[in-house]
């Protein structure tokens, strides 16, 4: 019965990473507390954007996700960690060498740790450029080009633009500053 029940709660986004209704509720409030409007509406995940299927390069995953916002990012790494990160603003490059967005309403998430991060206001949010695909805060977490293949990183809690790790390296759970990549998923969220 509870297999049903999670089978259920988990038709609305199509993923790989995110096994329970409970791992998703997790994130599911934290969108709806951005904004009082969102509490009684329904999220919807449309995937944008899925490492195995569409590769690990740059020019891809730019070509799939910018322009869309909401997005919610989903990591898991090789060592079965599960993490990730929601914005409101779009992974755009506007300048084509790199450039940093503020967004007072994001948030980065451990699935493992059941535990939100929110950004500290008008700190940057996400840095978008030409060789990185999702990177959130000041170094809290971000995938490289060709991720797949080589050391993506987490960085030590002071040196984060969001609050809330008590360790260093905690989003990850590795005990240093790197992981390997085995997923990453990428969801346009709209509301109903």
């Amino acid at each position: 019965m509870e297999i049903k029940k999670n089978q259920e709660a988990l038709k609305q986004i199509d993923s790989k990473i995110i096994k329970t209704k409970e791992e998703l509720k997790l994130i599911d409030d934290r969108i709806k507390n951005n904004d009082p409007i969102f509490m009684k509406k329904t999220i919807n995940y449309k995937l944008l954007y899925r490492g195995t299927r569409d590769g690990d390069q740059v020019n891809t995953f730019h070509s799939k996700c910018d322009n869309k916002k909401p997005t919610l990012s989903i990591i898991k790494t090789k060592k079965g960690m599960r993490f990730g990160g929601y914005t409101e603003q779009t992974w755009n490059d506007t300048n084509g060498s790199g450039v940093w967005k503020t967004d007072d309403k994001a948030f980065c998430f451990s699935i493992e740790l059941n535990k939100i991060y929110n950004i500290i206001k008008g700190k940057n949010a996400i840095h978008c450029g030409p060789n990185y695909m999702c990177y959130f805060g000041n170094n809290i977490f971000g995938l490289y080009n060709g991720a797949f293949s080589r050391s993506n990183w987490c960085y030590a809690m002071n040196e984060s633009n969001f609050q809330g790790q008590e360790k260093d390296f905690e989003l990850t759970n590795e005990g240093n500053n790197s992981f390997q990549l085995a997923e990453v998923e990428v969801f346009e969220i709209t509301f109903e």
